[in-house]
């Protein structure tokens, strides 16, 4: 095929006949790492946010997928949210857009009454307590108290806490390591890094809380909070029954630890930065 790119007769642009395939990927995305080489700190942000929703090839694989924004579920995950009483579904939405398309929100239901469209940051914010494996890139603050943490290592705990004659309420703990990606101040002692780690702290707690009062509003419960529960407390129809009029008046308590190590300039090397433009431009290919 090298010898020959045009013996399989894909249906290509005059200008991109006798190409390979290789030759083809450098053209579609030169000018993406030309401009990330330009200020990659600021530039790759950019790139992130303008390209990173709209490629399908390899879209919904774990190891590929690496866009806070594309949530992935699988059928047999999916079934068992319609039938399990602690738990309920939710799907990514795939919209057309141009002659291509975007995936950067999600559904939720309840059983299989649809409930809500989750906007974009609602459904990162699913994404990361689902998958809290995945690196994120947290967006903290604004103007000129702006700065983003690379998160590349995430836990998320949460647990039910039911006392006698007290008000029941979720206890949610994460932990986030991680370093700045970019800022708009200078650090130069760590003093002002531990700054950095309690104002991202409390960030994190104000944007989780009311994400969990926005699925509690709904009266959906995608995280298996139901599940907790009923593998604490019994999986009777009582306790069931019990659940759902907890759920909907359940104080959360969000307590956030942010551990930065420093700034960087990449929380992605080299070769998933070219991943990256190959899963978003592979479609230049066919």
């Amino acid at each position: 095929m090298n010898l020959n790119p045009d013996i399989l007769n894909y249906p290509v642009a005059p200008n991109e006949k006798g190409k390979t395939a290789i030759e083809l990927l450098t053209y579609a995305i030169g000018p993406l790492i030309e401009f990330i080489q330009q200020d990659s700190i600021r530039n790759w942000g950019i790139v992130i946010d303008k390209f990173d929703q709209y490629s399908m090839v390899l879209t919904f694989d774990e190891e590929s997928n690496r866009s806070p924004y594309v949530i992935t579920e699988i059928l047999n995950d999916y079934y068992m949210r319609l039938k399990e009483t602690g738990i309920n579904p939710y799907l990514p939405i795939i919209e057309p857009f141009d002659s291509s398309f975007k995936i950067n929100t999600a559904v939720v239901f309840k059983g299989k009454k649809f409930k809500a469209v989750l906007n974009r940051d609602e459904t990162r914010l699913l994404n990361e307590l689902l998958n809290p494996e995945k690196t994120t890139l947290i967006n903290v603050g604004k103007g000129k108290n702006q700065f983003y943490v690379s998160a590349g290592n995430m836990k998320t705990d949460m647990k039910i806490v039911m006392r006698k004659n007290k008000k029941p309420y979720v206890d949610v703990h994460i932990k986030v390591k991680g370093f700045i990606e970019e800022s708009q101040k200078s650090i130069h002692q760590n003093r002002e890094l531990k700054e950095y780690e309690k104002t991202a702290s409390k960030f994190m707690n104000s944007r989780t809380k009311k994400f969990l009062e926005r699925l509690q509003e709904l009266n959906v419960d995608p995280l298996g909070l139901g599940l907790n529960f009923q593998a604490k407390y019994g999986m009777t129809e009582k306790e069931i029954n019990k659940w759902e009029e907890i759920y909907p008046k359940i104080e959360f308590r969000v307590k956030s630890e942010v551990k930065l190590k420093g700034t960087g300039t990449m929380y992605l090397n080299n070769y998933k930065i070219l991943f990256f433009l190959i899963n978003t431009t592979v479609k230049a290919l066919f």
